[in-house]
């Protein structure tokens, strides 16, 4: 019975992480939810997925930031949803600095959205200073991004 469970366990991961990468808590969740009395097996099954680098949270991070920033996310908003993912904030603070261009990105972002000319009245900007920020871009970021044009 036991034999069975963990293969069953197994099988599972498998399944799971040949469509995408996983974080060890969302793995876990999922089996969790998935199959009964798998508890007591499945962080012993994580750790041998995670020695043999079948899971890893750090490519997991590497990926899910390069997904998001070309959905044109801010920092902020990543890394939170990286924390809800359970993924270590060590971890995500050095994928996160390996991008130095959120201001360029933020800057982008405004443009696609309100256009390249500067705002001169101070309820537009501060509608596009709102909507920066609502995508996760620091208040520096969204400065930058409003207060500079390229006219």
């Amino acid at each position: 019975m036991e034999d069975k469970i963990i293969s069953k366990i197994k099988g599972r991961i498998i399944y799971y992480l040949s469509k995408r990468d996983y974080s060890k808590k969302e793995i876990r969740d999922k089996i969790i939810s998935r199959i009964e009395n798998s508890e007591n097996y499945i962080d012993k099954i994580i750790q041998d997925f995670e020695e043999k680098n079948y899971l890893s949270d750090k490519r997991f991070t590497e990926s899910f930031i390069r997904f998001k920033r070309s959905q044109n996310n801010g920092s902020i908003k990543i890394s939170q949803e990286l924390k809800l993912k359970g993924v270590d904030s060590n971890i995500i603070k050095n994928e996160i600095e390996k991008y130095d261009d959120w201001y360029d990105l933020a800057l982008l972002l405004k443009e696609k959205k309100y256009g390249e000319e500067y705002e001169s009245d101070f309820k537009i900007r501060n509608k596009q200073l709102r909507y920066l920020v609502g995508r996760g871009f620091s208040f520096e970021e969204s400065k930058y991004a409003i207060e500079n044009n390229k006219c």
